[in-house]
């Protein structure tokens, strides 16, 4: 892997993080202005978990190339 690609790699996985902490702060801010139901229970658990499988996934990825 070049210098340039794992250059890429890193700004891709980053800001796919960034993106999705910032999606699940935005939500956790959303739902603290309202009575919580199910619903919004169900969609905080699916953007934790997705937050979480991406995690892994960087990592995997990085070990997978050897990139650190």
């Amino acid at each position: 892997m070049t210098h340039r690609e794992a250059e890429l790699l890193y700004s891709y996985l980053y800001n796919r993080q960034s993106f999705l902490e910032s999606e699940l702060v935005s939500f956790q801010q959303k739902i603290r202005l309202r009575k919580v139901d199910t619903v919004d229970c169900l969609e905080l658990i699916i953007l934790i978990e997705r937050s979480l499988a991406f995690r892994e996934f960087s990592c995997d990825v990085k070990n997978l190339l050897k990139v650190r």
